[in-house]
Order: C-alpha cells, then structure tokens, then sequence
C-alpha cells in the first residue's frame, strides 16, 4: 500500500543518486524532479510532465544538455554497425534523424560527432565493430528484485518489486556478455 508493485530501473537509479537534502524538498517545478514521500519513507520517484510545446512556441531557447544527450543516444543507436564509423556516416545518420523528425535541426546541430566517432575507437567500440551480429540494442528486460533493497523502510518486507526498463545493449563474446549503457 505504500509503493507500486513495479518501478522502471530509471526510478530507482534516481533514488540512488546522491541529491542535496535542498534538492530532495525542492519545488518539482524548478528541481525537474520530486520524491514522493509518505512521512520520511520515498516509495515512488516521478518527474512532472514537461510545458507542452505549444506553449513554449516561439521560445529561443538554445537545446537542453539532456536533449542533446537523448539525441545522441538516438544517433548510437541507429548506426551501422557493418559500417566504418567515420565523420561523414555519423553527419548522414544524423541528416537522415532529422529528416524522419527523430531529432530537431537544432539538437542535432549540438551532438558531438567528433565524440560519436571516438566512442568507436574504445575497446567497447571496437568489440561491437568486431562482432556487429552478437550486438543487441534498446532490449526490454524485466527482474524482480527485493523491495528492502530499494526502499530501507521496507527491509524487513518478502515482497519483490517488478523492475522494468530498456537496456541500451549488450553484446556476447567468447568471453561472456558485456551489458552496456551510453
């Protein structure tokens, strides 16, 4: 009765982050976030909704480190692995984003292809060049996972909370399974 029977793994990565005790009282309005407490125990971390864009139309708001974030994700995400990952392949890609209006003009203008590029020059990079059939990407997965070990006011509880998410990848090797997450 004090939490939901499931939370998706960014709720709880939230409730592990190390916020100061002013930003945990914060206004959601301006903190972006808010815990929802009941006394001192949280059971739920939510995110308000965002001002719908009609409302902010006209706005000349340079992109949020969080669009542009979300937007390279994107741009990982829909390269060819098959391919050589060069300055121009990621400038295409990111084109052909913003022509199937997956990113804006804008956005797109601020991800770092130069960083996109040298991600693929890291031995994680390399492995998933190497092997581009065993990569797997934007995979659901769904755990159990004791509710004490989220919320402490719950440690003496058996109930298991139902954890979701999408993974950003994993790829197999000779070696095992290397779960990643940009």
């Amino acid at each position: 009765t004090q939490t939901t029977g499931f939370q998706a793994v960014s709720e709880i990565k939230r409730l592990f982050d190390d916020p100061s005790l002013a930003e945990l009282h914060a206004d959601p309005q301006s903190s972006g976030h808010q815990v929802v407490a009941d006394g001192q125990d949280a059971h739920r971390f939510s995110q308000p909704f965002a001002t719908p864009k009609f409302m902010t139309a006209g706005e000349d708001e340079r992109p949020t480190a969080a669009a542009v974030g979300t937007a390279t994700h994107q741009v990982l995400q829909s390269l060819d692995l098959h391919q050589a990952i060069t300055p121009d392949y990621v400038a295409t890609v990111i084109e052909d984003l913003v022509s199937r209006n997956l990113i804006t003009a804008p956005v797109a203008r601020n991800v770092n292809v130069e960083h996109v590029v040298a991600f693929f020059t890291t031995p994680l990079g390399q492995t998933l060049l190497a092997t581009p059939a065993t990569v797997h990407r934007e995979v659901p997965f769904a755990m159990l996972m004791p509710a004490g070990d989220v919320f402490p006011a719950m440690r003496n509880d058996e109930q298991n909370l139902l954890v979701h998410g999408i993974m950003d990848g994993f790829v197999t090797t000779a070696d095992g399974v290397i779960l990643y997450d940009y």
